[in-house]
């Protein structure tokens, strides 16, 4: 049984369409239960990591890229579980 990741962007194409516009791109990913799980631990661990990361971080234009990159894997996790 495998399970559709999927996402539209804003340019309202289908889940089964990608296109590249303004530097975006929209893609689908299907995956197996068990290549879901992994996906999930590796980001969870990137994740974790990225905590470590930004409280180590001297220059405050590169934390804040941390934290935007942090959200947005975020942001992904919870739309895998």
């Amino acid at each position: 049984m495998s399970s559709r990741v999927s996402c539209r962007n804003d340019f309202g194409n289908t889940p089964f369409e990608s296109v590249t516009r303004k530097g975006k791109f929209m893609a689908q990913l299907s995956l197996e239960p068990n290549e879901q799980d992994a996906l999930i631990w590796a980001l969870q661990s990137v994740v974790s990591d990225l905590g470590a990361e930004i409280a180590d971080t001297e220059s405050q234009e590169f934390r804040e890229d941390l934290k935007e990159r942090k959200a947005l894997l975020m942001n992904i996790l919870q739309r895998l579980s």
